[in-house]
C-alpha cells in the first residue's frame, strides 16, 4: 500500500512538473505582447514642447496664443497631430510667429512623431520627431529639425525634457534647444510646475551667416499650468523672455492655450 502510495505520488509530480514546464517553455518561446495604448487625453501640454507619449485617440488638436516681449511680437499656434499607425503620428500645423524681433509672419510646419519607449516595459516614455519648420531660418526657406522627447512619472511628480537640433535646406546653419518642465499634480486634472527652454545656433559654414538678422539664442523660463478634463485641457503660462540679436532684448511672455482629442 505504501509504494502504491509512493508511485501515484511520483507519477502526479512528475505530471505537474511537466505542465509546469511546458507553460514555462510556451512563456519564453512566445513573444511579449505589444503594450496596450492608453488614453489619457491630451499629451502636449507645454508650448512648442515634442511630447514623449501618443495616446489611443485619432486626432488631437491644441492651439496657443498670447505675447512674446522679447520678441515684441504677438504668438499664434495651431497644430493637429493624427495617428497613423501603433504609435506613429502624422503632425501639420501652422503659427503666427517671430523670427526676430518685431517681424511676426505666418509659417506652417509639418512632420512625424513616433513613441519607442514606455514607462511601463523601460522605465521612461520616449518619443523621437522629424520635422520640417518654417519658423527659424525663414531667409533660407525654413529648416529640418529633429528632437528626442523624454519624459518620467514619480508619484505627483512628471519630469518632461527635450532636445532638438536643427539645420536649413542648405545644411549649412545650424542650432541646438534644451527644454526641462518639472510638473507637479495638484488634485485631478489640475497640474502646475515650471517650463525652461534654451535655444542657441551652432556653428554655421555659410558666409552670410553673421550678416543675418536672426537670434543668436533665446531663453524663455515661466511658470505654467494646465487642466484636464476628458478629452479636453485648458493651459496658461507667463514668465520670462530673452532674445539675443546679439543684442539682448528681455520681456515677459504670457501665453493661454487649448486642446482636444477625438
Amino acid at each position: 500500500m505504501q509504494f502504491r502510495r509512493a508511485l501515484l505520488a511520483s507519477v502526479i509530480g512528475a505530471s505537474l512538473g511537466g505542465a509546469g514546464l511546458a507553460h514555462a517553455e510556451q512563456d519564453i518561446l512566445e513573444p511579449e505582447p505589444a503594450p496596450r495604448l492608453t488614453r489619457t487625453g491630451p499629451v502636449n501640454l507645454l508650448p512648442e514642447a515634442v511630447a514623449a507619449r501618443v495616446n489611443d485617440d485619432r486626432v488631437t488638436a491644441t492651439t496657443w496664443a498670447g505675447y512674446d516681449g522679447g520678441k515684441r511680437s504677438p504668438l499664434l499656434t495651431a497644430t493637429v497631430e493624427a495617428r497613423v499607425v501603433g504609435r506613429l503620428v502624422f503632425v501639420a500645423g501652422a503659427g503666427y510667429t517671430a523670427n526676430v524681433p518685431g517681424a511676426p509672419g505666418f509659417r506652417p510646419q509639418v512632420g512625424l512623431r513616433a513613441q519607442l519607449l514606455d514607462q511601463s516595459r523601460h522605465g521612461v516614455d520616449g518619443a523621437v520627431a522629424l520635422m520640417y519648420r518654417q519658423d527659424q531660418f525663414t531667409e533660407e526657406g525654413g529648416f529640418f529639425q529633429g528632437a528626442l522627447a523624454l519624459q518620467r512619472q514619480m508619484g505627483r511628480l512628471l519630469l518632461v525634457a527635450n532636445l532638438l537640433y536643427g539645420q536649413d535646406g542648405e545644411g549649412d546653419d545650424r542650432y541646438g534647444e534644451a527644454r526641462l518642465a518639472p510638473l507637479v499634480d495638484l488634485r485631478h486634472g489640475l497640474r502646475v510646475g515650471l517650463d525652461a527652454r534654451y535655444r542657441h545656433d551652432l556653428w554655421s559654414d555659410d558666409p552670410r551667416g553673421a550678416s543675418r538678422d536672426r537670434p543668436v539664442s533665446e531663453l524663455v523660463a515661466a511658470p505654467t499650468a494646465s487642466f484636464t478634463h476628458g478629452t479636453w485641457i485648458v493651459m496658461a503660462e507667463a514668465g520670462f523672455s530673452s532674445v539675443s540679436m546679439p543684442a539682448t532684448q528681455n520681456g515677459v511672455i504670457a501665453l493661454a492655450g487649448i486642446g482636444s482629442c477625438f
